[in-house]
């Protein structure tokens, strides 16, 4: 997984994958999040799309992020967790932090 993500976004020098409780909790209902309502969040993070899910270690798990690679920098994987990647690890771990929250302030 996270060799897919540094093959496919040249600009990725850092991914984040980690199993946050809300938002893992999230992905299990496949609902997508937005920024909408948190200006703050919005230069960071437009869409936080689920991906389709994959039984971790298998090859499904590349698969199922490649096609949201081109056009976002964070996931949830359905059932599974979180995935984000950026130019640098601060700027990575910050986004995950940034899921947790806005799907805390969801809950």
């Amino acid at each position: 997984m996270h060799l897919r993500v540094y093959l496919d976004c040249p600009h990725a020098n850092a991914v984040v994958h980690a199993h946050p409780p809300v938002a893992t909790a999230f992905s299990t209902h496949k609902t997508v999040l937005n920024s909408e309502g948190l200006p703050n969040l919005a230069n960071k993070l437009d869409s936080v799309p689920v991906c389709p899910y994959a039984r971790p270690g298998t090859e499904e798990v590349p698969a199922s992020i490649a096609p949201y690679l081109p056009t976002h920098h964070a996931l949830l994987l359905a059932k599974h967790g979180a995935l984000t990647w950026t130019e640098n690890l601060e700027c990575a771990y910050s986004l995950m932090e940034s899921i947790e929250r806005i799907t805390k302030s969801r809950a």
